[in-house]
């Protein structure tokens, strides 16, 4: 009698582990990394897909206040045509005229309350809860260490959109990646007329993604 199988999980690690990526790194020196980066870099941003048609921001402030030592914004901007999204950024309170800081983009994920937890929304037992359980105000404690903390609102996700934005965004020539990281290069250039934040120093949420060469902010 013959073994064979008959799992589809077991059949991808086999298929995983006789792949060779084709850009693995497998150099030794600062030059072969170069090498490699040169040839790999537009290979890997081309998988990213055509971004969204750009548009003018249109900023308008919706709110600000004060909470626990940081100024708090939200902020409304345009990120795409027919589309806007909300963008919050916390910075602290005492930051003198002209000062720049460093920033983080706080990227959440579909957890519950979306940014809203993550940058210090604790105004509910909900709220409080899932800060509690998973240290998930990270876009608050972050600004109260010196930062410049901003997180965007990304496509929303009820079950149905969840599972055909994905079709929608190839029927336009678009992924929903590239549809993501234009909203990101939108809140990054919004930034600019905050005149408090110099540099994207980082990226920290529940989705791992480089995003350090694929836009920079425009002043």
């Amino acid at each position: 009698m013959s073994f064979r199988n008959l799992s589809p999980q077991e059949m991808f690690i086999r298929l995983a582990e006789e792949h060779i990526p084709r850009y693995r790194f497998s150099g030794k020196n600062k030059n072969d990394f170069e090498t490699w980066k040169n040839e790999a870099l537009p290979l890997v941003k081309a998988t990213v897909g055509a971004f969204p048609e750009t548009v003018g921001l249109n900023p308008e402030l919706q709110a600000e206040w004060q909470h626990d030592g940081l100024r708090k914004q939200r902020w409304i901007i345009d990120v795409s045509k027919h589309i806007s999204a909300m963008l919050q950024v916390n910075f602290p309170a005492e930051l003198p005229p002209g000062q720049k800081l460093p920033g983080i983009l706080c990227w959440h994920g579909h957890a519950f309350g979306g940014k809203e937890p993550v940058m210090g929304n604790d105004s509910s037992a909900d709220l409080k809860e899932v800060i509690r359980r998973h240290n998930y105000d990270y876009g608050h404690r972050m600004a109260k260490e010196g930062f410049v903390t901003f997180a965007l609102d990304w496509f929303k996700a009820p079950s149905i959109w969840e599972h055909t934005r994905h079709w929608l965004a190839l029927a336009l020539g678009l992924v929903a990646l590239s549809s993501l990281l234009g909203r990101l290069c939108c809140s990054l250039n919004g930034l600019g007329p905050f005149c408090f934040c110099c540099l994207f120093l980082a990226l920290l949420g529940q989705y791992r993604l480089a995003v350090s060469h694929l836009g920079q902010p425009q002043n």
